[in-house]
């Protein structure tokens, strides 16, 4: 699945606010994530009904990300502080929410009754989480700025074009191609075929 719409939205976004001042500012890199693997159970084989509905569920965590694809990048004029907040405000909205529910979706799934399917969750888990944490927390510095605060707006705008790096980098399908029983049961899918996973 390819995430370029999410680098062309905030890239686009951070370089239209940007022109509101030339000033620079540092992004802070988010701490990095500390994940544990959980026991992987090979009780099922690899074609049962409980490993496709196991595929389809890890495929559906991710769903929520589809909602990225229809983010555009916004129309502001150079200087105009108020529209930049409005529009800053509206896409921590629309970009939260679906990293948030990945996240959770992946955190909700029971032990994986294939070889590896723990492990491909946790490697999805250790890309999405910081990522996460990162703009909901400059989400909630944001919404605390005043509606003139020209530096809150360079700075919400940096962390959108890093956030966007970030999920420009993430690449499910990756996992499943180092998971051969994942891959396989990702073809008989419903949520992943969906994907294009």
């Amino acid at each position: 699945m390819k995430h370029t719409f999410a680098l062309v939205a905030v890239v686009g976004l951070a370089l239209t606010l940007t022109a509101c001042d030339s000033k620079d500012g540092g992004v802070a890199q988010p701490a990095a994530s500390s994940s544990t693997a959980a026991p992987t159970s090979s009780a099922n084989p690899a074609d049962s009904p409980e490993a496709v509905t196991w595929a389809d569920n890890f495929c559906g965590s991710l769903a929520p990300l589809a909602a990225l694809a229809n983010v555009q990048p916004p129309d502001i004029k150079p200087g105009d502080i108020a529209g930049a907040h409005k529009v800053l405000s509206d896409m921590f909205g629309k970009f939260v929410p679906p990293l948030d529910g990945a996240v959770e979706g992946l955190k909700g799934l029971g032990p994986a009754p294939i070889k590896d399917g723990d492990a491909a969750k946790q490697t999805l888990l250790a890309a999405l989480t910081p990522v996460r944490d990162e703009a909901k927390a400059a989400q909630e510095k944001f919404d605390k700025s005043k509606k003139t605060d020209r530096q809150a707006i360079l700075d919400a705008a940096q962390s959108f074009e890093k956030i966007g790096g970030e999920m420009q980098a993430f690449d499910p399908s990756k996992s499943l191609n180092n998971t051969p029983e994942l891959d396989a049961l990702a073809a008989k899918a419903p949520k992943c075929k969906a994907l294009g996973i």
